[in-house]
């Protein structure tokens, strides 16, 4: 129904164009074979043969309609520096092209093409332009073309509802080969009844670094999320214990991704997220460590029990996996262990993010609304590189004039946040900045997130205020929210925050992805090491100090201190950072934060 629907719209613009010659034939070949190539059969049985050339236009139509209001689709093209060489080979691969494409159409990756589908759409938009000529459809999905199109036309299109091409995609991805690999390796433990060596469960052993560290473990009957048992494991009074439960599984294959599942539930448990633990631990033949452990970390409610989830690749070399179940420095507490699954996954796809760094530092601007203006024009510069979001640095409405904190501030939204807004809007992307708040009497020192959409997703209030803004006036903030966008979860920090180790890590352990620092001035290695130590990307917009972009490694994808500077950054938040010794920090950070130390124990301080 959804088909013919789509088929039935606007009928006059189809029969306009299937009676318009001068429409790219490469262009209609491109989007038959992308057709084709994602096996939509519905859509081929759909219409007679007849139709079919009509159908291919109307798609084609709808194509253009997504484009940006008066840029050119060559242009764009060129923009994305899409080469032919000699021998017909595409440089970037067409099908790099077309998931960029997509990107910036939908503003997240939201379809799993196969390289023929993906080749095959590229080809027709790039045949609709005259940049192509297709000689030869590979098997892998490569496009062999030579020369240009003479009879394409160059036309600019307006911006419409994607609706119409997100239907389609939809459908005909939901239909398409998967080009990643999901085995049938599939391990359910949720029945522990059976016995096996010492009469514990079957595969099942008890475990511990030293035998005076062995917490208690059995098989409980009368506690159990599933089947009548779950595996125990108590603190029996020892405040020093650590250990479990672990289960040897074979028939792994190194490079194929695995998730585990686990559901636990406790009783007289403090700081769950470090004493409760479940990890992978790759073994190869020999039952020897390969690579490093995965640390399961991520916890939703799962009625009266909570499920850990972890993904990850088995490393080089690895046959077989650990499962590790703990409890850990628990002495009056107990963990139950029910419905344990390990199972082969497909691997997972990128998670592009695209990250405006806008280095400005306005000067002589006059006054607030100057400075405003000054950074406004920033936002449509930065926009041409099509970011998902953008950071603008502190205090927007005072730097470039002199002016005090009580004649700035504003309330949030307020005009400020309008205007930023009208800009996210425009342009379809987040915008972090920093503002200066009043609610009622107080003043703050805020970074405010605005949406997609031109709305205020949420606010920061700065937690360390150096002595120039307490002496100003302002009040500091007592919280260190996180927000969800689109694409991932994100916090932010202002300036002198980052002076200090808590911020960071406070937004790290509530599943940051990406920290957002306006800051007036500061030290670059602070802001390196915050990334480091707490394995998320750092995006800085500085006046006084480095605009930058840092990895988890705390090294910086781009960095500068020249004002009037304006680049687009992509991250991939899927990307695994495996360190020499250490592993995936991003896991163990969870794990092995220690959050039950209080960081100020005596406040007392003698000379």
């Amino acid at each position: 129904m959804l088909l013919k629907t789509l088929a039935g719209m606007e009928p006059q613009i189809v029969e306009h164009l299937a009676s318009n010659e001068s429409v790219s034939r490469n262009a209609m070949v491109g989007l038959t074979l992308a057709i084709l190539a994602l096996e939509c059969k519905a859509i081929r049985n759909l219409f007679p043969p007849d139709q079919a050339r009509r159908f291919h236009l109307h798609l084609l139509d709808h194509f253009f309609d997504v484009w940006p209001e008066g840029e050119e689709v060559a242009t764009y093209f060129a923009a994305l520096e899409v080469e032919c060489d000699s021998e017909g080979v595409w440089n970037p691969p067409l099908s790099a092209v077309a998931e960029r494409l997509l990107t910036d159409w939908t503003g997240k990756e939201v379809w799993d093409l196969n390289p023929i589908a993906a080749s095959g759409l590229t080809a027709a938009l790039l045949g609709c332009v005259g940049k192509m000529r297709i000689r030869d459809i590979e098997a892998d999905g490569g496009i062999r073309a030579s020369g240009r199109d003479a009879r394409a036309p160059r036309w600019r299109y307006s911006m419409k509802s994607l609706s119409h091409v997100v239907i389609l995609l939809a459908i005909s991805s939901s239909l398409a080969p998967c080009s990643t690999h999901a085995g049938s390796f599939k391990l359910e433990l949720a029945d522990f009844a059976g016995s096996g060596q010492a009469g514990n469960p079957q595969g099942w052993q008890a475990w511990a670094p030293r035998p005076e560290l062995q917490p208690r473990c059995y098989v409980d009957t009368t506690q159990f999320r599933s089947r009548p048992s779950a595996l125990a494991i108590s603190g029996n009074g020892n405040a020093a214990e650590y250990g479990g439960w672990s289960y040897s599984a074979s028939s792994i294959q190194p490079g194929r991704h695995y998730r585990l599942t686990a559901h636990y539930r406790t009783k007289a448990v403090s700081h769950e997220q470090l004493r409760v633990m479940a990890r992978l631990d790759w073994q190869d033949a020999r039952q020897k460590r390969v690579g490093y452990p995965d640390y399961a970390y991520l916890t939703q409610p799962a009625g009266d029990w909570k499920k850990l989830t972890l993904e990850a690749p088995a490393p080089e070399g690895a046959t077989g996996v650990r499962i590790e179940l703990a409890l850990g420095w628990s002495p009056q507490g107990t963990v139950w262990w029910d419905d344990v699954v390990l199972e082969e996954i497909a691997a997972p796809r990128p998670r592009p993010v695209r990250i405006g760094s806008v280095s400005l530092r306005p000067r002589q601007t006059g006054g607030k609304e100057g400075s405003v203006n000054a950074f406004l024009k920033a936002l449509d510069e930065v926009a041409l590189g099509k970011p998902d979001i953008v950071c603008l640095g502190e205090g927007i409405t005072l730097i470039g004039h002199s002016a005090g904190y009580p004649s700035l501030a504003e309330a949030i939204p307020g005009p400020t946040t309008e205007r930023l807004g009208a800009k996210a809007r425009q342009h379809r992307m987040y915008i972090v900045a920093g503002v200066y708040e009043r609610e009622g009497d107080v003043l703050y020192n805020t970074a405010v997130l605005i949406d997609r959409q031109g709305n205020v997703a949420g606010k920061y209030r700065k937690v360390y205020l150096p002595r120039e803004e307490i002496e100003g006036g302002l009040t500091p903030g007592n919280s260190y929210p996180v927000f969800e966008t689109d694409f991932g979860r994100i916090g932010m920090m202002i300036c002198w925050d980052s002076q200090y180790a808590d911020p960071a890590r406070a937004l790290a352990a509530q599943g940051a992805e990406i920290i957002f620092l306006p800051i007036w001035g500061g030290y670059s290695k602070l802001m390196q090491a915050r990334a480091l130590e707490n394995h998320v990307y750092l995006v800085t917009a500085g006046y006084d100090c480095e605009t930058a972009v840092y990895d988890p490694l705390g090294q910086p994808l781009h960095s500068t201190k020249e004002s009037g500077v304006f680049k687009t950054v992509t991250v991939d938040l899927n990307h695994r950072f495996i360190e020499p010794w250490l592993g995936d920090m991003r896991g163990r950070f969870h794990k092995e934060l220690r959050s039950d130390v209080p960081i100020v124990q005596n406040t007392n301080l003698h000379p």
